[in-house]
């Protein structure tokens, strides 16, 4: 059936149903969020055991009578609801207790409205919108896949063909109201913009269609049959509380109303956490209207079939997108029909917006603000530029080709010839980069984004590009909102504990050190000729299968941080402990002998296949084998600009390693433990490093210099480091350590000493404590704390004199099965670090500070706050 058909038949039945009603339906009671005459009062959490008895003592003390009570905890407070009766002033109410010292805020329960008009022309051209924004362009590319979105609204019909499984949560605050969502016609009309199905045989297409929706009901339809819906404060907190605090990327407000205290805290804590907010303005109003009038909020208005906006009299202050909101046709309860209204078009910038966080997810508010502003299409000599889908993915989109059929310029690609390889960079939200000397060519079979296992992964699953290479746990948060079952959870690794059974399947709500620490679950077991054993192994998840049971073959189950497949080239070993680098690592300048190097990368490659994919059989030898370790080794990463500040004009980003640092390189350079060793590992920034420059410097710059210099010069005492330095009284204690047992002095540079990049350049796995479970020491033998890897196995490990250790991973010891490589782990390349947090191996430090405090207190280095803060920017410009 055609669209055409489609539509009239849903009208039809609509038609019919209304004329089966006989009289029209009765407006229902208002819920008691929508009654007159109340007021919210907010109390602190300082105040939480005295809450009951203030709820008294404010009824008895101003005569006003309770009506509800909710908690909000994305901000901490207890709001309380409050009726004032008609002989009281509610102005003079709200003036008493804005002087009540025990009320943190007050205001009136105000109401909000939707911004949606009656049926246009139905012959209207159906499909303008989508083509007016370009979004018919780019689904080969982003569908908005696992984006979630919450739409503040009424409720929407779920059970509409073109919905059904776009819903990810619905939730009801409209309490005392009709509980069903299916005669909300306002969200659903604003749903169907958004994220109506594609390709699945009905009506229409969302602009990202593969989103994942958050029905928040928080308006409320006096008439069944009006396209004008009605919303509260109190029931606007309520679901503005419940999308913070369950991880939305965008909230859509197709609403508008009076500046409100309480919702403005509310939006405000929202942005804090990186949520978009995108809201419908007045459009023939002398104010855009609350909440679009804030600042943190990307208003919206619409525009016609023909690009045609008309400007409001606020635009030059709030700066509003338009997006098409003039006969639009979407889905109704029990059909399709043509609305209008900015409601509509705020749904199609929050459909945009999605398509561009599937590409980049950890993109900024600020950043998404920017990125629309800059790819709008400003159209009959208007200011106000129209959302365009093609144009915002030409400047993100990773891939190396533009999106846009009609051939727009593609910003997003720079490239050169350089000693005759292409250099081509692109680069990520966190402004981190990587180039590819081979223009980012992943090979016929595409190896590295296919999918050559059994359960839906790809390299790609784990290693995201714009995750700097690997992925974050906000990536891990969103997907488990939106889409709990991806591969990415597959129990196999994903999961806390190893899978009770071969058919358990992913399961977000099983994978809480995925989820919040970005960590993969690895199964080693200790080697039969070890001269160590298993003594004990705790069990914080209370897992099933105890770790260290037989039941998995005498395997641990460890947590560890996947390492980015990038500049590879550097790496003297592959892998935290070294497992897949079968022989010793000797790469030569100009790329000579890499055989070792390449053969551990084609092991590593096909493990995870077998491993982490669950393939049942090797790809060894085959095309996509091939493709992987081409696209694999000729990319490189690192941050190119930091704030807004250049730092490829320093020799900052991934050029200059591809271009100067890599085909100089050899395993062993300017290696701390010879004799040829330059403590100047760094001069990225030398021009910006103290006494260095006569110019203007930027307060950033300044930092990074100064950071820099610290990381080249500031001496301290080196002690106890089991593989450099173990002393004598360390239950890890190795006399062929290079200096056992002996304190010595050095700079970041001794174990970081690769120069511009920051690993070792030979082997050197070292325990500086972090896999230990119990408190270490510092040089001066203070007890400090272990980074808190949560809730991890802890292991108790006994040597064959019979010393015991415990340790969350025993690291390296596991490969070798030596006592003395308990919990050593090899230096990660320090390039593009900004883009991946958390840190170390089981993403213990949740930040670069936190990174930098804890070497800080291990060595006594004595930073000060200023001195954290530099060495901080520093390694954020890497």
């Amino acid at each position: 059936m055609n669209i055409h058909k489609l539509i009239s038949a849903s009208l039809f039945v609509l038609l019919l149903l209304l004329g089966c009603a006989g009289k029209q339906a009765q407006l229902a009671s208002p819920p008691i969020q929508f009654l007159s005459r109340q007021v919210i009062v907010t109390l602190s959490e300082d105040h939480r055991d005295k809450w009951e008895s203030i709820d008294r003592e404010i009824q008895t003390r101003y005569g006003i009578a309770k009506a509800g009570e909710f908690s909000l905890t994305s901000i901490h407070v207890n709001c309380l609801v409050y009726r004032v009766p008609e002989h009281l002033s509610v102005e003079q109410i709200i003036l008493e207790l804005t002087e009540d010292k025990r009320v943190q805020m007050v205001e009136r329960n105000q109401f909000f409205n939707s911004l949606t008009k009656g049926n246009g022309d139905p012959l209207a051209d159906m499909d303008y919108g989508m083509k007016l924004i370009g979004a018919d362009q780019v689904y080969q590319v982003s569908t908005g896949k696992n984006v979630a979105i919450a739409i503040i609204d009424t409720g929407i019909n779920s059970n509409h063909p073109d919905l059904a499984g776009q819903i990810i949560d619905t939730q009801n605050f409209v309490e005392g109201g009709d509980p069903s969502f299916k005669t909300d016609a306002h969200g659903t009309a604003v749903a169907g913009i958004i994220g109506a199905g594609a390709n699945d045989g009905m009506g229409i297409r969302g602009v990202a269609p593969d989103a994942r929706i958050m029905a928040l009901k928080a308006c409320w339809h006096s008439d069944s049959h009006s396209q004008k819906a009605r919303c509260a404060s109190w029931t606007l907190a309520k679901a503005l509380d419940y999308a913070i605090n369950h991880g939305v990327r965008i909230i859509n407000m197709s609403l508008t109303g009076p500046p409100d205290k309480l919702l403005t805290k509310l939006l405000a804590k929202a942005y804090s956490k990186g949520i978009i907010l995108v809201a419908a303005a007045n459009e023939s109003q002398a104010e855009p209207g609350f909440p679009a009038s804030v600042e943190s909020v990307i208003p919206v208005i619409s525009s016609d079939s023909t690009g045609t906006v008309a400007r409001p009299s606020w635009s030059f202050q709030a700066a509003p997108l338009a997006a098409p909101g003039i006969d639009i046709l979407t889905t109704t309860p029990l059909g399709y029909d043509f609305y209008s209204g900015s409601s509509l078009a705020t749904a199609h910038v929050s459909g945009v917006i999605a398509l561009l966080l599937q590409l980049r997810p950890q993109l900024s508010v600020d950043e998404i603000r920017d990125v629309l502003k800059t790819s709008a299409t400003y159209r009959k000599s208007s200011s106000i530029g129209i959302v365009n889908a093609c144009e915002a993915l030409s400047i993100l989109e990773t891939m190396p080709y533009s999106v846009c059929a009609d051939g727009l310029p593609d910003n997003r690609m720079e490239a050169h010839e350089q000693a005759g390889q292409l250099i081509t960079t692109m680069d990520y939200p966190t402004s981190a980069a990587s180039a590819s000397t081979n223009d980012f060519h992943s090979g016929i079979t595409h190896g590295f984004f296919s999918k050559l296992g059994g359960n839906g992964r790809s390299c790609n699953t784990c290693h995201l590009p714009e995750e700097a290479w690997t992925f974050t746990p906000a990536h891990a948060q969103q997907l488990a909102i939106s889409h709990p079952s991806d591969p990415l959870f597959a129990p196999v690794d994903g999961s806390d504990c190893p899978p009770t059974s071969s058919s358990q399947s992913p399961d977000a709500r099983l994978s809480g050190h995925l989820v919040n620490h970005g960590l993969i679950r690895v199964q080693l077991g200790i080697p039969e000729t070890a001269d160590f054993a298993l003594a004990s192994a705790s069990n914080p998840q209370n897992c099933q299968i105890p770790a260290g049971n037989v039941g998995i073959s005498k395997q641990l189950f460890l947590f560890r941080r996947p390492l980015p497949p990038t500049n590879l080239i550097f790496r003297s070993t592959l892998m935290w402990d070294g497992r897949k680098s079968l022989q010793p690592i000797a790469t030569g300048q100009n790329f000579a002998n890499t055989t070792v190097l390449v053969s551990g990368l084609l092991s590593q490659s096909n493990d995870g296949v077998i491993k982490h994919a669950q393939g049942d059989r090797p790809i060894t030898g085959t095309q996509a084998h091939a493709d992987i370790l081409a696209f694999e080794l000729n990319m490189y990463s690192a941050q190119r600009s930091l704030n807004g500040l250049n730092l490829e004009e320093s020799n900052g980003g991934p050029r200059f390693i591809a271009e100067q640092l890599a085909p100089k390189y050899f395993t062993g350079q300017n290696d701390s433990l010879s004799g040829d060793y330059d403590k100047e590992v760094f001069n990225l920034f030398k021009r910006w490093e103290p006494g260095n420059s006569d110019k203007e410097l930027t307060p950033l710059q300044k930092s990074i210099g100064r950071g820099e210099h610290i990381f080249n010069t500031r001496l301290f005492l080196i002690a106890n480091v089991p593989g450099l330095n173990s002393t004598a009284n360390h239950p890890l204690y190795n006399t062929n350590d290079p200096f056992p047992n002996k304190t010595i002095t050095g700079t970041c540079g001794t174990c970081h000493n690769t120069p511009n990049i920051g690993n070792h350049s030979s082997a050197l796995p070292l325990n500086i404590g972090v896999s230990m479970a119990a408190n270490i020491h510092s040089n001066d033998g203070a007890t400090i704390d272990v980074p808190s890897a949560p809730e991890l196995p802890v292991y108790t490990l006994r040597s064959q004199s019979g010393v015991e250790v415990q340790v969350t991973d025993p690291g390296r010891a596991l490969i070798t099965g030596k006592w003395i490589d308990i919990g050593k782990f090899n230096s990660p390349v320090l390039r593009g670090l900004n883009g991946r947090a958390p840190y170390f191996h089981n993403g213990s430090a949740k930040d670069l500070t936190g990174v930098v405090q804890f070497y800080n207190a291990r060595f006594d280095i004595g930073l000060t706050k200023t001195e954290v803060n530099d060495l901080v920017a520093f390694l954020m410009a890497l």
